[in-house]
């Protein structure tokens, strides 16, 4: 039976191969087989329509990379990458109606690609990040310990391209030319910076963060485009693509994304209000021109492309998932033009919009070590009067407990003269233990009012306001103090302690209490409420790249300038302001355009720093993006032998500016507060982060660094080409002036646990490449 099976399949595999074969000879002799035709077609086996035509190519691609120092540029970090990868692209491409029609009506293409990590198969795997959460029955109860990590134990083979073009002036009575492509496809806008083909990615302190490891793949966005015209002469395009979707079940809709909002706190108790709903997509529409012209005269060539592109970005994450959102807009046009050796490529674009930064409840549930306690029993002579609790606040027991995030335990002062505990007004920087009974407390004080006011438990009798009124909140299990009625111990006993911080430490009877405060530190992200805010988006980008190949065309030469704007950190002042930075749009395959950036640009893992955050208490880094750029490059193409495309040698010069640099760091700076407690939790905090000094009101210097690079790629048959890359960057003066600035790349434990905020160094980083691929 089995061999009668497979000689079936036989016999059937070359009819279709004949069938196949005379389909690609004459229309008329497959007409006269169309009955046999048919009878094949039942089995779904080979042939879908006689006027179809099948390509199967693809490509194996294998890579070996070494790099030193690309993050920190410092000799005393494992900053070192060396692996090797490799992928394998499998291309299915079939048209329809040459025969029919003259010419392919219809077009499809599929891309089927493997990518790995040699002796680590799963590095390439989409890693999703989700906190692990307890008690999930409430938002302000859900306590996170962490992220946990989903990857797979098999190779990844995903769809990176997938699309059907259809012809639509084909079927419909349409006088101009009409094309619908909707799939996973490759889409520019201009050179690829304003709008990519990438899967994600935008200036990340701004919020277009993406979650797991997406930088490892190639996959394209899913759209769809609609083309009016020729291309080749002139048309117009839009663009469609969802490039974020939460809409596609209760899984994402009924997300409590809200519940942190305070714009929602009048409609708390809906659950509705607090989830995250519909109309939370993320989209992407643009609409551009095709404007070309040729002759064969010189080689002559002219294009345009006016182009307009929207996002409307709902959810954004910049401390929290959806905290802020943002609709923006870019206008620019990108204009190629040859002739007789010459090529001028030159784009501009300006961009305007707006982005909203909600206002937001920071506090949440955390775990955290506990800190220590004792019980100690007081006497008045002999007798025992009271058990209190005693301990340190500076030292843990390695024990963990819930905190509120963003609610302290208040400090009470001892009155000389009656004997009694009395409310100093102040709190201490130490997070208060979460207690249930008080949840109905300090979800009543979420009010910006309220911002380092105690949190108090209720309104007078007769009054309607809830949050600014009332007494002074106290645990009700907390033991109460000296000289007033006795109650149970609980974590809110008093203590006595140091803390490290000399204002607290030199006051005598300083002792946490069961009150309770909203934190209101202005650094550190210790604020408990943000305001709304919002952010005037203008950005441009100007880019020119100009370039001469000599009649032989074994030699060319290129000059590039660049300007791409940036700005500070603006979430340093929460505050209504101007951001003067551009954001690219999914440019992470920007690399240039005739002058290559192969270290900056292609790598993107050269740190370039922002502005010190005063929320993170380091600076980071916008390596992820193109924005804050300025360089000028040149380059030089070499084709020695007489087969022009099987040697070249291609070099390229570029220097770096940053349009916009972070503030000279000063490690011998102290910083005034204008207050005495926070200058000591400022020192206190130095002191258990391992960092000094402020920046100054002073400019860093614009001089990012200078890429130097190489590459060599041979192709001694069509289908195989050998590349080889080196690269290395000198950085500039702007990094020996922010030397001492926390970077988001440097910080580091040591062996006791303790962490370490430290700058980027300058250390030159280098690195390479060899790469071997072989087409079929």
């Amino acid at each position: 039976m089995t061999y009668q099976r497979i000689i079936m399949c036989a016999a059937i595999l070359a009819w279709g191969m004949v069938l196949t074969a005379v389909a690609g000879v004459d229309q008329e002799p497959l007409l006269l087989q169309k009955s046999v035709l048919e009878q094949v077609k039942k089995s779904s086996l080979f042939l879908s329509s006689y006027d179809v035509d099948v390509t199967v190519s693809g490509r194996v691609r294998h890579e070996t990379f070494n790099f030193t120092s690309p993050l920190v540029f410092r000799s005393d970090y494992f900053d070192k990458y060396t692996f090797q990868r490799a992928k394998f692209n499998l291309d299915i491409e079939s048209s329809f109606g040459r025969r029919t029609y003259g010419e392919s009506v219809i077009d499809a293409r599929i891309r089927i690609t493997s990518f790995n990590v040699t002796d680590n198969y799963d590095v390439y795997t989409p890693i999703v990040l989700e906190p692990i959460a307890f008690h999930s029955k409430n938002y302000i109860r859900k306590s996170e310990i962490g992220d946990h990590q989903h990857d797979s134990t098999v190779t990844l083979a995903y769809l990176e391209d997938g699309y059907v073009d259809v012809r639509l002036d084909k079927f419909l009575p349409l006088t101009v030319k009409t094309a619908l492509r909707i799939g996973y496809f490759s889409f520019l806008v201009g050179r690829g910076l304003v709008l990519g083909d990438y899967y994600g990615g935008a200036v990340d302190m701004l919020g277009w963060k993406e979650e797991g490891d997406v930088g490892n793949t190639t996959q394209r966005s899913p759209g769809l485009t609609l083309t009016c015209g020729d291309p080749a002469q002139c048309a117009i395009q839009a663009y469609y693509s969802k490039w974020k979707s939460h809409s596609q079940g209760p899984d994402h809709t009924r997300k409590e994304l809200r519940a942190r909002r305070l714009d929602r706190d009048e409609f708390l108790n809906d659950p509705a209000t607090i989830q995250r709903g519909y109309s939370a997509d993320r989209d992407v529409c643009a609409v551009r021109g095709l404007l070309s012209h040729s002759s064969g005269m010189d080689g002559f060539s002219f294009y345009a492309e006016p182009y307009f592109v929207y996002v409307n970005a709902p959810e954004l994450t910049v401390e929290y998932e959806g905290d802020a959102s943002a609709r923006l807009a870019t206008v620019g046009c990108m204009v190629d033009w040859r002739y007789n050796g010459w090529r001028v490529n030159a784009e501009i674009g300006l961009q305007f919009g707006h982005q909203t930064m909600h206002a937001i409840d920071r506090n949440h549930l955390v775990f955290d070590d506990a800190y220590y306690t004792e019980t100690a029993t007081e006497y008045d002579g002999a007798v025992a009067q009271q058990s209190v609790t005693s301990g340190r606040l500076d030292v843990t027991r390695g024990t963990p407990a819930a905190y509120h995030s963003h609610v302290m335990l208040g400090i009470t002062t001892a009155d000389p003269e009656s004997s009694t505990y009395v409310h100093s007004g102040e709190f201490l920087p130490y997070r208060a233990y979460y207690v249930s009974d008080e949840l109905s407390h300090v979800n009543a004080n979420r009010s910006l009012e309220e911002q380092g006011a105690m949190v108090r438990s209720g309104a007078p009798t007769g009054s309607t306001d809830t949050h600014i009124a009332g007494t002074v909140h106290q645990s009700k299990k907390m033991t109460t103090d000296p000289g007033t009625v006795p109650g149970n111990d609980s974590v809110y006993s008093p203590y006595t302690f140091k803390s490290g911080i000399a204002y607290y430490d030199d006051l005598f009877t300083v002792q946490p209490h069961g009150t309770l405060f909203n934190a209101n530190i202005p650094f550190g992200g210790a604020t408990r409420f943000r305001n709304e805010y919002t952010l005037d988006l203008h950005g441009a980008v100007a880019l020119l790249d100009v370039s001469y190949t000599f009649p032989s065309q074994k030699l060319t030469f290129a000059g590039a300038v660049g300007y791409i704007s940036g700005d500070d950190d603006p979430c340093n002042t929460e505050v209504n302001k101007r951001y003067n930075g551009f954001i690219p749009l999914r440019d992470a395959n920007y690399e240039g355009h005739i002058v290559k950036s192969y270290a900056v640009l292609a790598a993107r893992k050269i740190a370039r720093p922002s502005t010190f955050s005063e929320r993170l208490l380091y600076a980071q880094n916008n390596f992820e993006s193109s924005t804050n750029l300025e360089y000028f490059g040149l380059a030089a193409v070499i084709r020695p032998l007489t087969d022009r495309s099987e040697l070249t040698i291609e070099s390229n010069l570029l220097y770096f500016w940053e349009d916009v640099p972070p503030f000279i760091w000063d490690k011998k700076s102290t910083r005034d507060f204008g207050s005495t407690v926070l200058n000591g939790i400022w020192s206190k905090l130095q002191e258990d982060l391992h960092f000094s000094g402020y920046q100054t009101t002073k400019r860093a210097s614009q001089q990012l660094g200078l890429e130097f690079n190489t590459v060599v790629t041979w192709r001694p048959i069509p289908s195989i080409e050998l590349r080889a890359l080196f690269a290395t960057f000198v950085p500039g003066k702007l990094y020996r002036d922010i030397d001492g600035t926390p970077n988001a790349y440097a910080i580091r434990l040591d062996a006791d646990g303790d962490v370490h905020l430290e700058s980027l160094g300058h250390t030159v980083p280098f690195g390479g490449m060899v790469r071997l691929t072989y087409f079929f």
